[in-house]
């Protein structure tokens, strides 16, 4: 497609074909944004009612708002062609632009051309998409609905990542550093040509800045949502809690578990933290843990990716991709604002765990699974494919070549992928339900349209096509398949390598709790990011098919250009779909002031934040406190620590109460899910009004504090009653 500026001056002018090929670029943009704005659910996959007004306003749009608060827009036909001419124009002609800042001079008019022609293939998905909605309008009977509003904002970025690495791939050239890659077979492993100090310690810098300023932002965001009582105690806060109760003697667990935390998930390893957690006991701690152990995951994606490239720089684009993940971030940061989890843990220990196993260092790689495994059992549904996985590539290489080292590669992934599944049996069969006292795992309930038992669950996916095909084969697990592989540029060259992810995939399409906003924005894709980063890593440096002239199908290895350009990609990618997904500052979201993610809402302290300053003090450290969510985490370091909710928990003996031997309750008026805005709305009100009594606290509503009446004893009582 790119053409040298020496070819272009022999060649005839190109300038004639950007014109037509500008025309159609405008023309399909129109349409894609003509029928965006016509339809309001469309418009909220990318701003809230709110911004899109202000957009509306701005852009010369006829709207007005409907009694929910939407927004209906008119655009007129030639102001939407303007706009796109307009855009159509910057995308076009900033590659020339940006390569005038660099001090560099192509020949202006047929370079534009060059890239107009370019720019204009890669409108496809606009046009994919606008065909579909059409054939939505035109066959109103046709699922399409759901599957449309949910894939605009993946197809707007396909098309925008496409403009910007046109013009990237011209900014950012390869380099001299590079040589092609030179495969072994069978654990992909490679061998890299030396580069200079200077070359590799600059890209090693750039990655370590990019990480910094990962951790950075990332700790900014957590430290801010934790002073603005905006994290949750349930699957966040919960596990700091664990800690502090290990440290005093009152086992592993919170007060949400039914016992020790052992019932919920097989996560133990940040008991490793206690020794730094004695010095620094603060649920804080462990968010700089967590956004520390993703930053750190960088490392062996650049070791891993240097291996498939022979690049460092390809090898620095591909780390920095990673960081940019948008799946990634909201395992730091989810959409419910739950923030550490131990699980973040295993996305450096597998990814280590993949390094280890390409270069053979069999120790090392145990070693690194079993801490994967550690942070959360989900991680053997990707370890056992993965063992599968080495023992076929190394067998499919031993058969060409027979020798010693292949055979103990098969044997190795024999053994990995059967212990593995063997673990993660012994996990949901026996270890969970031993420490819940024999019943049922709490996450069965996330599968209930396929069993009523996790064995149940698992025989119905691969024997009930019908429910498969009911519950799986729907637009929601198709916005999953492309909200995980589409920031990573789409890596199907790796195709065999995303196949050890298949089982975890079909649990993820099968769990219903994502089927409401599906994708990876909450933590159960976990396990799944390691192995799609190594497919993106691999997919840079595998050969081309190619027909030789006796029509036989060989392999050519990509050139050096080749594989950076596919690396420039994947950042493009990992980069727009961003714009449009994380709640980073990088994302719409956070500077949306209409959006829940909006960064004054989330990171200012509230006027919340401050009026519950004064509730602390009335709470002595030795009571039993019983607190809504997001005060909750407040409260973890007291004597107990229970949740005030509706939720039915094992230290109320499962009844609509607090335990018996709670001493306050706090419930929080304004959070998000808050449904009690008085005493009076309140179950002690009505159940147990003779024993709770308001505490005075001015807090303007935002919080209400009430103290068990403490009875006195018995004895007393009927001594006083003799008395009289």
């Amino acid at each position: 497609m790119a053409k040298s500026r020496s070819k272009l001056k022999s060649e005839p002018s190109l300038v004639p074909a950007a014109l037509g090929c500008l025309t159609l670029q405008v023309l399909f943009v129109s349409l894609f944004f003509l029928f965006v704005s016509e339809n309001q659910i469309v418009v909220g996959a990318f701003f809230s009612h709110e911004l899109w007004a202000r957009l509306a306003a701005t852009l010369g749009a006829s709207f007005q708002r409907t009694p929910d608060g939407s927004v209906l827009t008119s655009f007129p036909i030639g102001l939407l062609g303007f706009y796109s001419l307009i855009l159509c124009s910057i995308a076009n002609c900033a590659p020339v632009i940006g390569l005038a800042l660099l001090k560099r001079k192509p020949q202006f008019l047929e370079f534009t051309a060059a890239k107009t022609i370019a720019n204009t293939w890669w409108t496809w998905p606009l046009i994919v998409w606008s065909v579909f909605w059409i054939l939505n309008l035109l066959l109103p009977e046709m699922p399409l609905s759901l599957w449309l509003i949910r894939t605009v904002p993946l197809a707007l970025a396909a098309t925008l990542s496409g403009w910007l690495w046109e013009a990237v791939r011209e900014w950012i050239p390869a380099g001299n550093e590079i040589s092609a890659p030179v495969a072994e077979q069978g654990t992909g492993t490679t061998t890299v040509t030396p580069t200079t100090n200077c070359k590799r310690s600059r890209a090693r810098w750039i990655v370590a800045g990019v990480a910094a300023i990962f951790v950075v932002v990332s700790l900014g965001m957590n430290f801010s949502l934790w002073h603005n009582l905006q994290i949750p105690h349930g699957d966040s806060s919960m596990y700091e809690e664990h800690l502090w109760n290990t440290l005093h003697g009152k086992g592993f667990r919170s007060y949400l578990d039914q016992g020790l935390f052992l019932g919920e998930h097989v996560q133990v390893i940040h008991l490793l933290l206690l020794p730094l957690y004695v010095l620094w006991p603060s649920h804080l701690f462990m968010e700089t843990c967590g956004s520390l152990a993703l930053a750190i995951g960088a490392i062996p994606v650049f070791l891993i990716a240097r291996r498939h490239s022979s690049s460092e720089r390809t090898a620095a684009i591909l780390a920095i991709a990673y960081l940019l993940y948008f799946p990634l971030q909201f395992l730091d940061i989810a959409i419910d604002l739950k923030t550490f989890r131990p699980s973040a843990f295993g996305i450096p220990a597998m990814l280590f765990a993949i390094n280890a196993m390409e270069v053979r260092r069999w120790g090392i790689m145990t070693f690194c699974f079993l801490l994967a495994l550690s942070s959360q059992e989900d991680f053997a549904v990707v370890i056992a494919p993965l063992g599968l996985w080495l023992a076929i590539e190394s067998g499919l290489q031993y058969r060409k070549s027979p020798s010693p080292l292949r055979r103990r590669e098969i044997i190795i992934g024999l053994v990995t992928c059967v212990l593995a599944t063997i673990y993660v049996i012994f996990v949901v069969k026996v270890v969970l339900p031993w420490f819940r006292s024999g019943s049922e795992i709490h996450y069965v309930s996330y599968f209930q349209k396929f069993g009523k038992s996790a064995f149940e669950v698992v025989i119905n996916l691969i024997i009930r096509p019908d429910l498969v095909w009911k519950y799986l084969i729907t637009a929601s697990t198709l916005a999953l398949f492309l909200h995980l592989l589409q920031p990573a540029g789409m890596p199907l060259r790796a195709w065999r390598r995303l196949l050890v992810g298949l089982p975890l995939f079909a649990l993820l399409a099968a769990n219903e709790l994502t089927w409401e906003f599906p994708g990876p924005f909450h933590h159960f894709h976990a396990p799944m990011i390691p192995i799609i980063i190594w497919a993106m890593c691999a997919s840079v440096g595998i050969a081309i098919p190619k027909n030789n002239v006796n029509k036989q199908v060989t392999t050519q290895s990509p050139t050096n250009e080749l594989i950076h350009q596919r690396g420039l990609w994947i950042l493009c990618s990992a980069f727009v779909t961003g714009i449009f997904f994380s709640l980073s500052p990088l994302g719409i979201k956070f500077w949306d002031s209409g959006s829940p993610f909006y960064w004054k809402s989330l990171y200012v302290q509230s006027e919340r934040a401050k009026q519950f300053e004064k509730v602390l003090p009335l709470i002595p450290t030795t009571a039993r406190v019983a607190s809504t969510d997001f005060i909750h985490p407040r409260f973890t370091h007291y004597e107990r620590s229970y949740d005030y909710s509706h939720y039915l928990r094992k230290v109320a003996d499962y009844e609509d109460k607090v335990p018996d031997d709670t001493d306050y309750i706090v419930i929080d008026t304004r959070h998000r899910y808050s449904d009690i805005h008085s005493f009076e709305e309140t179950r002690e009100f009505r159940n147990q009004r003779d024993q709770w009594e308001v505490v005075p606290v001015d807090t303007n509503g935002y919080f209400i504090v009430l103290k068990r009446i403490k009875c006195p004893p018995a004895e007393e009582t009927s001594g006083a009653q003799n008395d009289q």
